[in-house]
Parts: structure tokens; sequence; C-alpha cells
């Protein structure tokens, strides 16, 4: 091959890796694929965050006090009384100084 081939296919190979690493930096941190089908205690929930609507799934990802985290279907009745429990929980001691 000629030197400026191989240069050019350099230059390409350099430019896709780019748009790819980029592409990757900037899409949905946390998706969920799957849902739990076991009802999480609110004891054990120390928090939650609802998926990006970036993800393909809509998802409520619980993290518990083992440091797991457990996807959840936010259209179940059990996931939203959970998270009704735990808004309310955090809005009355937010003057207490709790992170939630």
């Amino acid at each position: 091959m000629k030197p400026y081939s191989i240069a050019a296919i350099g230059v390409l190979l350099f430019a896709f890796c780019s748009v790819t690493i980029s592409q990757s930096n900037h899409g949905p941190q946390k998706c969920c694929f799957s849902y739990t089908k076991t009802k999480i205690p609110v004891a054990m929930v120390m928090h939650f965050e609802m998926t990006s609507p970036a993800c393909n799934k809509p998802g409520v990802i619980f993290h518990t006090t083992k440091q797991i985290e457990k996807c959840a279907d936010p259209e179940e009745k059990w996931v939203q009384r959970l998270i009704n429990i735990k808004m309310v929980l955090n809005s009355s001691s937010e003057g207490s100084g709790t992170v939630w």
C-alpha cells in the first residue's frame, strides 16, 4: 500500500473512534433492561431515581441499604406507592438535614 493510503485509513479510523466515544459519553447513564419481580420493602430503600427518557424502557432504580440497585416498572402499583412513601418521608425530613 502507498503511504498516503495508510495515512488516510488511519485518519478515518481515528474519526470513527472519536464519534463512537463521544456518542457513548452523551448517552443515558443508567437504563433498566429488566424489572425486579419482587416487591422491595420501604425500609430497604435508601433512595431512588428515574431512568433517562433516552432509555428504551422506562424504569425506577431503587438503591437499597445493601448497596444494590434494583430496576422496577414505574407502571406497577407497588412501585408507585413506594415512590410516594419515599417522597413523603423525604419532604418531612428536609428540615432535619437528612439527605435521601
